[in-house]
């Protein structure tokens, strides 16, 4: 079947994921994390049931239960794309394209998530740490299922306020969790462990460097 899309953009360029960055990336990912976060907040019966799709349909797409598309959304750093003209009839050719694959009909919405404050290039590495934490912790909070959290050295880039702030959090709001942290740093892992014990908490420490890996 020929597929005939009105803006002539070619099949290569609607199939590819052009991420520029590691950077653009993280940028999508944080466009995504926040849609997905406000559909479940606004429309949370219908949204339990959705899917977040990265880089498959468009720079992130959010699809029904049967895996259709219902809205398509493009990440644009807005300081460097004044006019959007060209993207939005690329993304038109998109839409048009995904319908005629049966994908989705033919006026999904389209969205372009832009912003002159972008959190990417105006946040320090240790405030885009503690944002992502922030999403991710309200995400568990209200949809998850299993009373577990398992984060990855959460301490690495962030300042002591925030430390404090992921430690009373973790203290108040997750202490019926079975939680798995790990981190580079030492005096972190003495502080959780004096604060959690001083709680009432029962914490065990595994230092991974006396770990036999042959087991």
């Amino acid at each position: 079947m020929d597929i005939v899309v009105p803006n002539n953009t070619p099949e290569s360029v609607i199939t590819h994921a052009a991420i520029a960055s590691w950077a653009g990336f993280i940028y999508q990912g944080l466009c995504a994390l926040f849609v997905a976060m406000e559909k479940l907040l606004l429309q949370p019966q219908e949204a339990i049931n959705w899917y977040l799709n990265v880089e498959g349909y468009e720079d992130f797409a959010i699809l029904n239960d049967q895996k259709r598309i219902l809205s398509l959304h493009q990440c644009k750093d807005y300081k460097n794309n004044t006019s959007m003209n060209a993207e939005f009839m690329k993304m038109e050719d998109k839409r048009s394209y995904w319908y005629q694959k049966g994908k989705c009909d033919p006026n999904v919405p389209m969205y372009f998530h832009t912003n002159d404050v972008d959190a990417l290039y105006n946040m320090s590495s240790g405030q885009l740490v503690t944002l992502v934490i922030s999403l991710l912790l309200s995400l568990n909070k209200l949809y998850g299922k299993n009373s577990i959290l398992a984060i990855d050295d959460p301490v690495q880039t962030i300042d002591d306020i925030n430390l404090w702030g992921l430690i009373e959090t973790l203290r108040h709001d997750f202490n019926d969790h079975f939680m798995i942290l790990s981190t580079h740093e030492r005096d972190y892992r003495d502080l959780l462990e004096y604060k959690f014990h001083k709680w009432g908490i029962e914490t065990k420490v595994v230092d991974m460097s006396s770990v036999d890996s042959k087991r």
